[in-house]
């Protein structure tokens, strides 16, 4: 089982248990600074990158499994030699298994979101001390033929934003309901994420995602 997660509640030890299960777990990480943290997470009231980022190392001392670590780049946000090393400090603690550098395939739905190019992903990645280690798998916005529902990509944010504005989902409600694969619904959450804002709560089926009003 995989479960992907922005990270948020591992400060949780009751959620960190309930992922123990798990054969591979993705969090994300995009920044170490509280500023640009908030401006691309846009986390819920009360949760804090310094609590996530200890999170994170202590889910590393407990879980056995796999940890891939995505980072999330947006050129000019959280691409500074500042924010870099600070990214490589809590890297090193967390000491994940994979680091998968990722960006927009194109722009976002914010004017400040622009996709990185295969340079600057590669000079991130000697930042971060990981060239030539691990591959950047960049983040592709391209739906799978024949999804149902969804001929256009803004179609299928539009359908995903409108069914966790109404009641928090799991990746597999979403699913089911939209016709989209988890690869693609990952891709819509992030989108969102960037955009409005997402909420996640650990409950007995799993993750739940919820975008507030």
């Amino acid at each position: 089982m995989a479960v992907l997660t922005n990270g948020s509640l591992f400060w949780r030890s009751d959620v960190r248990d309930d992922l123990l299960r798990a054969d591979l777990v993705l969090p994300t990480l995009s920044s170490v600074s509280e500023e640009t943290f908030s401006k691309i997470q846009r986390p819920a009231p009360g949760i804090h990158v310094a609590q996530v980022v200890k999170g994170l190392i202590q889910f590393r001392k407990e879980y056995a499994g796999e940890i891939w670590l995505e980072v999330f780049i947006i050129p000019g946000i959280n691409t500074s030699l500042r924010e870099l090393e600070g990214l490589r400090a809590a890297i090193e603690q967390i000491a994940p298994d994979r680091v998968q550098v990722n960006t927009l395939d194109r722009p976002g739905t914010e004017h400040w979101v622009r996709p990185a190019s295969p340079a600057e992903l590669e000079r991130i990645r000697s930042a971060l001390g990981i060239s030539g280690l691990i591959p950047v798998e960049p983040i592709g916005y391209e739906l799978t033929a024949g999804a149902p529902m969804t001929p256009e990509w803004t179609d299928a944010v539009a359908l995903v934003r409108e069914l966790i504005r109404r009641r928090p989902c799991t990746l597999d409600d979403i699913a089911i309901a939209t016709g989209l694969s988890r690869r693609e619904i990952l891709k819509i959450l992030r989108e969102i994420q960037i955009s409005s804002g997402i909420q996640e709560s650990t409950e007995e089926r799993g993750i739940f995602f919820f975008c507030p009003e």
